[in-house]
């Protein structure tokens, strides 16, 4: 349910931190999941010696 427009006069988006909040969560655990196959890849890599 939308309480108040989230547009502004002007038509422009007006976005606020609690909109921002969900997506920077999903952007964090993205980095540290591509971080940990990123280790995980190279130690495997030094391990086989490729």
């Amino acid at each position: 349910m939308v309480r108040e427009p989230w547009l502004n006069a002007d038509g422009r988006a007006r976005a606020v931190p609690k909109d921002l909040r969900p997506a920077l969560a999903l952007y964090s655990v993205t980095i540290v999941i591509t971080a940990g196959l990123t280790l995980a890849a190279g130690l495997l890599v030094m391990r086989l010696g490729w």
